[in-house]
This record gives C-alpha cells, sequence and structure tokens, in this order.
C-alpha cells in the first residue's frame, strides 16, 4: 500500500512547512511512516533549506499553476479580486483542493491520501497508522471535526449541486440530505481519504459540473462544502470516519471535539 502526505506551500509559509515537517518527524513517523510527502507549489517556489523528511517515503516536489490568465477572459472578468475578504490565491486554493489534486493523484499510484495546511501541528506522539485506521474500518473519508461555513460561500452552490443530482438521476433523496446543510462543513485542514473514490468518474463528473459554474472563483465556494456534500449524498455514512483521538491543532485544540453527523441526518 503506499500512500502520500500531501501540502500545499508558498515561500511566505516556508517557516511554518519546516515546523509542519518536523512534528511529522516527531509525532507521526513513529506509528505512520509508510507514506510520500507530496508539496504543490507555484513556479517562483524556493525549495532550499527545507527540512529533511525522516519517513520510510520520498519528499516530492510538484508545480501548480494559480495565475489566473489561464482561464478564459469570460471567466476572469466575473471574478472579483476580493470576495468577503478571500483573494483569488485562496480561492484557487479552494478549486485546488476541491478537485484539481485528485486530477494529479491519478498520475502517481497512491491509495490514501492525508491533506495538512502548512500551518497545521499535532503535540502529541500518534502510534498507530493513521492511513490503516481508514483501510481497517473500510472508510472512504476521514475527519477530526465539524463546522459552520459563513452563509455567503455557498451561494449557488446547493443549487448546482441539485442540478447535477437531477442530470444524474440518482436515487437519492437530495432535499432530505441537505435540509439541515447549507453551510456545514468539514474542517478539512486535516482531512484523510481514499484516493480512487475522488479520481473517479463519479466524483471527477461532480467537480467538474461545479467547475463549469465557476463559483470557486466568484463566491469562494469551498472544497471543505463541496467534500462534505458529495460525501454525504454518495457514500454510505459508515464509511466516513471520525478521527476522535487525533491530538491535532489547527487555530485551536480539536482533539475530543465531535460533531457528529447523526445529529444531522
Amino acid at each position: 500500500m503506499k500512500n502520500c502526505v500531501v501540502v500545499l506551500a508558498n515561500n511566505n509559509r516556508r517557516n511554518e512547512l519546516n515546523n509542519l515537517i518536523k512534528d511529522l518527524n516527531l509525532y507521526i513517523i513513529e506509528g505512520t511512516d509508510d507514506f510520500d510527502l507530496i508539496i504543490f507549489h507555484e513556479k517562483d517556489f524556493i525549495k532550499d533549506e527545507i527540512n529533511d523528511f525522516l519517513g520510510k517515503g520520498k519528499l516530492l516536489f510538484h508545480q501548480i499553476n494559480f495565475d489566473i490568465n489561464q482561464f478564459d477572459s469570460y471567466k476572469i472578468n466575473e471574478t472579483p479580486l476580493i470576495h468577503y475578504g478571500y483573494s483569488i490565491g485562496y480561492r484557487m486554493m479552494c478549486r485546488f483542493f476541491a478537485g484539481e489534486v485528485f486530477k494529479i493523484l491519478k498520475q502517481y499510484d497512491y491509495d490514501y491520501m492525508m491533506r495538512l495546511d502548512t500551518d497545521s501541528s499535532f503535540y502529541d506522539q500518534i502510534k498507530y497508522n493513521l492511513f490503516d485506521k481508514l483501510k481497517i474500518k473500510n472508510g472512504i473519508y476521514g475527519y477530526v471535526s465539524i463546522h459552520n461555513d459563513a452563509v455567503e460561500f455557498s451561494n449557488e452552490l446547493i443549487l448546482n449541486i441539485h442540478e447535477y443530482a437531477q442530470n444524474k438521476h440518482t436515487n437519492i433523496n437530495f432535499y432530505k440530505v441537505v435540509k439541515n446543510q447549507f453551510n456545514l462543513v468539514y474542517y478539512n485542514n486535516f482531512e484523510i481519504l481514499k484516493i480512487s473514490e475522488y479520481t473517479n468518474e463519479n466524483y471527477l463528473s461532480f467537480y467538474e459540473h461545479l467547475d463549469s459554474k465557476n463559483g470557486f472563483l466568484k463566491y469562494r465556494w469551498g472544497d471543505h462544502a463541496v467534500r462534505f456534500l458529495y460525501n454525504n449524498l454518495f457514500i454510505k455514512q459508515e464509511q466516513i470516519i471520525y478521527y476522535n483521538d487525533l491530538p491535532y491543532f489547527h487555530h485551536f485544540d480539536l482533539k475530543n471535539k465531535p460533531f457528529m453527523l447523526n445529529n444531522y441526518f
């Protein structure tokens, strides 16, 4: 089994990246060392002085393009420079983790992916294999917490997902699934998932439908919202795994802070 941890980095966050790698070496490697660390970055990223990664896997760098000029003029003209305080770069990040990352991972031979942010951190030893926990439970997706996103970032999102579901003639009760959810999201600066579920035609067609509406750039549709809605429409609830024992920190301590889906569906 081959696994990967993915991080999106830029030059302004190289110190954060080095601290994250320190945490991986200190707290993760003892239990989970069977992964490559993939750092996604734009072309100007400076690779010098990045900390050594001590796991069995490789440290890989993969260049990506967040330049809005790659799109046609119509998409550029309807995209605001700032949307409720979020830059184009941030919205490109949401688009990237919503779907573009999986197009890239199709080129690799990985089974599971763990996503972290450069400012993710751990504060205690993890002595079990994080990927195995998902595999043993026949899980598709693992999360650490669920939160509310601001309603302004879901503008037209539910409408377009409903349109997709209708076009696919699915048997799901769409409004039963989303009646309590127009702004619930995974706190997915930590997420762990089975890659084949998100590189297959079902997910990528779902993503492409949303991307064609340009909502990631116009409205800051979040990758966390897209993943949450897809999972609760198309994945069995028992295959969505809550990592309730993870000593994980991202702006605040997430340990033992459950937000269970059964309360909402």
